[in-house]
């Protein structure tokens, strides 16, 4: 015999149900969601490291369900080599590349940032929002910046996104030094 037990919790105003009560149900409510008690941790969870497990991230110090969930991406900071992967100069005559990054997801282009000139190492304060849910690909390129044609510096993206990538709250790609690298941070919302 199994129980199915369904609660719709609105927002009200200070008269909704106290904390105390909803902590003994085992939920605790969000700004826009409902947070589910992890049975492992007793509700309560780390996001540093994140310590959830299953489909479940930390949020706001309790586990939530990480789909479908809006998260915020940013581009923390890309770095190219002094030359492509081809052993060949970016820019004419010999210049450093004008790199730029350009987030998608599932196939679409959600946004792009804008081309910082003439650097080998760039960061940038835009905010992605991606709704990502169980199985979404999410794919950031980076492109040197040419007045022809765009040289593509690297590629990385995760097929299928999963709870662990999430938990970590940041995507790497490449090899600092190496070659072409790209640093992201991958945010929750409530």
């Amino acid at each position: 015999v199994g129980l199915r037990l369904a609660l719709v919790v609105r927002p009200m105003g200070p008269s909704s149900i106290a904390l105390p009560t909803l902590f003994a149900l085992g939920l605790v409510v969000g700004g826009c969601g409902v947070l589910v008690r992890d049975p492992g941790g007793g509700g309560q969870c780390s996001e540093s490291p994140d310590d959830c497990s299953g489909d479940m991230i930390c949020l706001g110090g309790y586990c939530a369900a990480a789909y479908p969930r809006t998260y915020d991406l940013s581009i923390d900071d890309v770095s190219l080599p002094s030359r492509d992967a081809n052993n060949n100069c970016w820019d004419i005559p010999c210049g450093p590349p004008d790199p730029y990054v350009v987030v998608r997801l599932d196939g679409r282009d959600v946004g792009a940032t804008d081309e910082a000139s003439d650097t080998n190492e760039a960061s940038w304060s835009d905010i992605f929002p991606v709704a990502l849910n169980s199985g979404s690909r999410l794919e950031l390129q980076l492109y040197d910046s040419d007045v022809d044609n765009d040289d593509l510096a690297l590629a990385c993206s995760s097929i299928p996104i999963d709870t662990e990538l999430l938990r970590s709250r940041f995507v790497v790609c490449g090899d600092r030094g190496r070659g072409s690298y790209l640093h992201a941070t991958i945010t929750p919302r409530n």
